[in-house]
């Protein structure tokens, strides 16, 4: 009869895990041109259109994220001149910015990628 008394219980605890749904969660992030993507862990990507140097700001298509560029302060100097002459150009967002990309949840979680990624070196 013991047992039978904890089959409530059971199913109670049950019916409440597989309510639980792991939200996405961002994996890597880049910035094309003058558009920072962040890829998620379910396949989807958050995208916005993000100044070149710094800024922050919201997804449009993923309402419950922010995001922040933070340029790198040891940037080579050569680097510097070429972004400033590409700029006169009209070509500013050749070149991917260096620095910090941080992607927030609503929850306060704060995920950083390095731009650009490493594989593409610096």
């Amino acid at each position: 009869m013991r047992p039978a008394m904890f089959l409530p219980l059971t199913a109670l605890l049950a019916a409440c895990a597989g309510g639980a749904v792991a939200r996405p969660q961002p994996i890597a992030a880049e910035v094309i041109r003058a558009v920072l993507v962040v890829h998620m862990s379910d396949g989807g990507r958050c995208v916005a259109l993000n100044p070149v140097a710094e800024g922050a700001g919201r997804f449009g298509n993923c309402p419950d994220l922010s995001w922040r560029l933070t340029a790198d302060p040891q940037v080579n100097p050569l680097r510097r001149v070429i972004e400033e002459g590409l700029g006169l150009l009209g070509a500013r967002d050749v070149l991917q910015p260096m620095g910090l990309i941080e992607v927030a949840d609503a929850a306060g979680r704060v995920t950083s990628f390095v731009s650009p990624p490493p594989d593409r070196g610096r």
